[in-house]
């Protein structure tokens, strides 16, 4: 007797996902694009293996790497909650276990402590901040909180772009921009519609 074939739970959720980011980044988009176009659905759980995926599949994990400050936080998401609270325009990624991770910066040697919890929060001109505290860093004998901004700005061309502020103190200050993507539809934008699995948020 044959068994029918089941498909993997996570595929609505990869479907509805790739489909929102073709959207975003149809005819050029940005990180914060997406972040903010997240932060409006209603609520739900993304599994952290969907959204570390879809991100790979359209070339968008590097710029999500740079954001969250290091590759071992995206390989450690478990989930994205949206919202990350109740009547908040933002969503948390949770983390399988709270993460130290050491970098090099120059001759010196830093450390990220990253939560558990790590919530990106939009704020009513459409910029996206990450929770002050979520990530800190030590060097030495100082510790500071990370602050990462994604803030709107255009090229000399008047171009839209993504600028990526990051500061902790005196221990690091820089910004950056993110370069406008834009993605080209693949097969999964011609599967039938489907809706992302509700999922009431974790205790």
């Amino acid at each position: 007797m044959n068994t029918p074939y089941a498909a993997p739970a996570a595929e609505p959720a990869t479907l509805e996902l790739g489909r929102l980011l073709e959207q975003v980044f149809a005819t050029g988009g940005t990180a914060r694009g997406l972040i903010v176009a997240l932060s409006n659905l209603s609520q739900r759980t993304i599994p952290g293996t969907v959204f570390r995926a879809t991100l790979e599949r359209y070339g968008l994990r590097p710029t999500f790497d740079a954001i969250l400050q290091d590759p071992q936080v995206l390989e450690r998401l478990e989930a994205v909650q949206i919202p990350a609270r109740p009547g908040a325009r933002s969503l948390a990624l949770r983390l399988t276990q709270p993460l130290l991770i050491r970098q090099r910066v120059g001759a010196a040697t830093i450390r990220l402590h990253v939560g558990r919890e790590l919530v990106l929060q939009v704020d009513e001109r459409g910029e996206v901040e990450l929770r002050r505290g979520d990530i800190r860093v030590s060097w030495l004998k100082i510790r500071e909180d990370v602050l990462v901004r994604l803030r709107p700005a255009r090229t000399s061309t008047g171009a839209p772009l993504d600028l990526l502020v990051v500061s902790a103190g005196h221990v690091i200050s820089q910004s950056y921009p993110l370069d406008v993507v834009t993605v080209a539809p693949q097969a999964l934008a011609a599967a039938p519609a489907v809706a992302l699995p509700l999922a009431p948020a974790p205790p």
